[in-house]
């Protein structure tokens, strides 16, 4: 039987947590996988790093978009609004926050475990991959330090 390997978000939300699993549905053969694990699993890490990336895109997009919605509730004279702890709106950019976060470090993470590896000379091989990565990894740490400006304080 052939392993599947794919990602599934918790709660189907982008702003849920979301992991790699193998073999996702078959009770015994079911379980929850690192980046790095799919990498070695899949043998073609060029296709990892695509889907991941388009994953992280995924979530990058939402947070802008939930970022240009923070943008229009400004106060009138400019300043940016500060939200309060536990509102539905404080509670929605914790879980962007956490899921955009969470998807950009198994990025970096898969690349620093798989580097001198597969995963850089299939970089190395693919201009468009690498630049590929480069942007997504760009796009969620970006993402992360502006939703991190309106994290209420000790939430």
């Amino acid at each position: 039987m052939a392993q599947r390997l794919e990602w599934r978000f918790t709660d189907q939300s982008l702003f849920g947590f979301g992991n790699w699993y193998l073999d996702w549905g078959d009770s015994d053969r079911e379980r929850l996988v690192t980046l790095s694990d799919v990498v070695q699993l899949s043998d073609n890490p060029a296709w990892c790093l695509r889907e991941h990336s388009g994953i992280l895109g995924k979530i990058s997009g939402a947070v802008d978009d939930l970022l240009d919605d923070l943008a229009g509730l400004s106060v009138p004279d400019g300043e940016e609004v500060q939200l309060r702890r536990g509102t539905p709106m404080s509670v929605t950019v914790r879980r962007a926050y956490a899921a955009l976060q969470h998807a950009t470090v198994l990025l970096a993470d898969a690349m620093v475990e798989c580097r001198k590896g597969a995963l850089e000379h299939a970089m190395r091989q693919d201009p468009l991959l690498s630049s590929g990565v480069a942007f997504a990894l760009s796009d969620g740490m970006n993402g992360c330090y502006r939703l991190a400006r309106y994290l209420p304080d000790q939430e």
